[in-house]
């Protein structure tokens, strides 16, 4: 999803037709695979002063066998909700 993203977002700002921006594109991504199995894409844009970090992780809907459907998608909604420990998302960003 991540390098999808990205790729869209760097097509977008490369001229010409398709076959141009997919070679265009292909000089200014790199991609490396860290030891501990971590995929990184880097696509530089030196036009404007900012740096994104997206992050995509390789679960929910698509990993989850029947038995655990919607669990991961539970746990996003419930992640920052108060609990006994944090009484409030604040408690536990700070923690």
């Amino acid at each position: 999803m991540f390098a999808a993203l990205a790729a869209v977002g760097a097509l977008a700002g490369l001229p010409g037709g398709a076959g141009a921006q997919r070679s265009e594109l292909e000089k200014i991504i790199r991609r490396k695979v860290l030891a501990n199995g971590l995929e990184v894409i880097v696509v530089e844009n030196h036009g404007v002063p900012l740096a994104t970090v997206e992050i995509d992780v390789r679960n929910g809907a698509f990993t989850q066998p029947p038995e655990y459907a919607g669990l991961a998608h539970m746990y996003e909604h419930m992640f920052f909700k108060a609990s006994r420990d944090y009484a409030d998302p604040e408690g536990f960003v700070n923690r």
